[in-house]
């Protein structure tokens, strides 16, 4: 059937006497034994029934089906091989017997998805190898780490000898942006290929009938037919058995948070990690680094301002909605809203009318116009110094906050421009010394955070980011850091000393800045004798927002020492205080040539 020959219902019923004698010379006409052997590979079926299960049988060998096809053309249609019709004698039906039962059992000697490969030691998916866990099983995948798999469902760990040869070929399975209609598997943990129509399916966290996809070139709505399985995520028993925090993860060989690895100091100890960059580590990792949640979203297509619906607006015929954390609901079969969450049953803000709450279409994470997710970041900067240099740089370069989505200057007591950005100005506060001898900045910096929530261009966002005027960000390195925390309640803790999110980069996701904005200083007490990033840090865990520890995400000399500018994946280097440091930080990073600023 799937290689639909021979062309519809021609065939058989029209094949002549001598091919039916033919087909009963090996089918009838053989002794017990041999008979038997026939009649398992073609079943007693007749000649429709034998179109489909030899077909099937040998799908795997396309060389088993043409040999096959030929010799039956042969018998069934002499004049196209210019030879009569024969009755094929006792040692041409022992052969062709034999044949077929070579190539089944050859067919039938491979393992399939999370099959048991130890027996065969063959991988019927190209690019994979069978590879062992333990003395009793073994599976095909197309590598393998030794230790425990946290996408596994048992905690055993892997010895990962190679039993057999690895299959020809490349994995066939797909990711986000590639056709998976023929493979119908995905590579990455929590995806599923979906199918958007006939032409195109792809690999995604989650799709919703009937409407359209973020990540399209278009607006055309997806049928979200799932082919194949979802790729397996986190298994349950890594958050029991593996390892959390500063715990050492050496002898556990796994890590329970999402997107960490174990890395080595030395033979020792370990510590789960985002990535290792701490100088005197060794960095080597043991075991598999338990992978991140399939990421939600995408970047907003053009196609969305002329298409989707605002918050609180209509969207029964777009289906979809622009805006942070907004969805298409349906009421009812004649009206739908852009709303935050729903709840079905009756509705206090629509005259207690009854919801069904049904989602219409994709989630939105962020009005994102550079690149996803979208990013709102903000500087604090006096207005007189060497800091208003540093931001005019960075404007002229069209880099640090000025890559982001949205962008903000905050100024105390006063106002000042920058390109085309006016400043927000706030009210000032005395600086005096913390306990930890830095500057005791929490009321100023309390001050900015007000000015921030009242403007409420972080409301349109998936992350909001404090950043310091001489740290050098990187935003498309940040989003790659962040992109696992998309839909999550967080902040990020980017140094261990003190084990707190140090100032020049302080990330926190919209669900965080929507708790502080909430009740923030109701909450968390504010004493001016600490640094403004400790009380962040302190505040943050008080209002219940998680915490990810992501050292990687900054290269701070001021925490670790570390501020290299080549180090690859950071996505901020702190402290450069002068233009030209900062420059030269900056192409250094990025690998971009030096260019001439005027101040």
């Amino acid at each position: 059937e799937v290689f639909a020959w021979p062309p519809a219902p021609i065939a058989f019923e029209t094949m002549s006497a001598s091919a039916s004698a033919w087909w009963g010379a090996v089918a009838v006409d053989t002794d017990d034994e041999e008979q038997q052997e026939a009649s398992t590979l073609i079943g007693h079926v007749g000649p429709h029934g034998m179109r489909r299960n030899v077909l099937a049988l040998f799908g795997v060998s396309l060389a088993g089906c043409a040999v096959l096809l030929a010799v039956l053309s042969m018998h069934a249609f002499p004049a196209r091989w210019g030879s009569a019709p024969h009755r094929i004698d006792h040692a041409e039906k022992s052969e062709l017997s034999l044949s077929l039962i070579g190539l089944a059992s050859k067919a039938q000697a491979m393992s399939h998805g999370k099959e048991n490969c130890n027996e065969t030691r063959a991988c019927a998916r190209s690019g994979a190898r069978c590879f062992e866990q333990s003395a009793s099983y073994a599976q095909c995948r197309a590598d393998c780490t030794p230790g425990p798999d946290p996408t596994h469902w048992d905690a055993a760990p892997w010895s990962c000898k190679a039993l057999g040869p690895r299959t020809p070929g490349d994995d066939p399975c797909g990711i986000a942006g590639e056709d998976c209609r023929s493979s119908r598997c995905c590579k990455l943990p929590g995806t599923t290929c979906f199918e958007k129509n006939a032409t195109w399916a792809t690999c995604k966290a989650e799709c919703i009938s009937g409407a359209p996809d973020f990540a399209d070139v278009d607006a055309t709505p997806w049928s979200c037919k799932p082919l194949g399985e979802t790729a397996s995520g986190t298994a349950d028993w890594v958050k029991d058995q593996c390892v959390d925090g500063y715990a050492n993860c050496v002898t556990a060989g796994c890590c329970q948070r999402e997107g960490h690895q174990c890395y080595k100091q030395n033979d020792y100890f370990g510590m789960c990690k985002v990535a290792c960059t701490d100088p005197g580590w060794s960095c080597g990792t043991v075991g598999t680094r338990t992978p991140a949640p399939a990421a939600k979203g995408a970047r907003m297509p053009e196609w969305a301002a002329s298409t989707c619906s605002a918050p609180d607006a209509g969207c029964l015929d777009s289906r979809c909605c622009i805006g942070m954390d907004v969805q298409c609901y349906e009421k009812a079969e004649g009206w739908a809203q852009c709303r935050e969450s729903c709840m079905p049953g009756a509705h206090a803000d629509d005259n207690n009318e009854t919801w069904s709450c049904k989602p219409l279409g994709p989630r939105s994470y962020g009005v994102s116009t550079k690149g996803f997710p979208s990013l709102y970041c903000f500087s604090v900067l006096r207005t007189t110094g060497y800091e208003v240099g540093l931001m005019r740089a960075q404007f002229q370069r069209k880099a640090g906050i000025f890559a982001c989505d949205d962008y903000s200057l905050l100024t105390a007591d006063g106002s000042i421009e920058i390109g085309d950005t006016q400043s927000i100005s706030f009210p000032g506060a005395p600086i005096t010394v913390s306990i930890d001898n830095t500057a005791g900045n929490t009321e100023l910096f309390l001050h900015a955070w007000d000015a921030v929530i009242a403007a409420g261009v972080w409301k349109n966002h998936t992350f909001t980011m404090k950043v310091d005027p001489d740290a050098v960000l990187i935003a498309d390195r940040v989003r790659a850091h962040l992109l696992p925390q998309v839909g999550k309640k967080i902040y990020v803790v980017n140094c261990p000393i003190g084990d707190m999110m140090y100032g020049a980069l302080e990330v926190i996701s919209y669900y965080g800045v929507k708790e502080w904005a909430a009740r923030g200083h109701s909450s968390c007490a504010a004493p001016n004798n600490w640094g403004e990033d400790k009380y962040m840090t302190n505040c943050m865990d008080s209002l219940g927002v998680a915490r990810v520890h992501d050292e990687a995400i900054v290269a701070d000399a001021l925490c670790l020492g570390a501020g290299d500018c080549s180090k690859e994946g950071a996505a901020t280097f702190h402290p450069f205080k002068d233009v030209e440091g900062w420059l030269r930080c900056w192409d250094r990073a990025t690998g971009e040539s030096p260019a001439t600023i005027s101040i």
